[in-house]
């Protein structure tokens, strides 16, 4: 008997601190409080032709707000 009644109570201090704890969610506009992050943007420059035995170049130029992003 004193088994069940530990395992009682374990099971309901269990349900009433998650039910504590749900209590304590964040408010639904929590992301507009933290900074907005701009999207990284890239412009892909290509050759107008490629022929099949000879090197050619891609080149990427990445921006966020309209600044170049260092190579890091």
């Amino acid at each position: 008997m004193a088994f069940t009644l530990k395992k009682n109570i374990s099971i309901f201090l269990i349900f009433t601190l998650s039910l504590l704890l749900s209590a304590c969610s964040l408010k639904q506009d929590v992301a507009s409080l933290y900074k907005q992050e701009a999207p990284l943007e890239s412009q892909i420059i290509i050759p107008k032709s490629f022929s099949a035995n000879k090197k050619e170049t891609i080149k990427v130029i990445l921006t966020q707000d309209d600044k170049r992003v260092k190579k890091s």
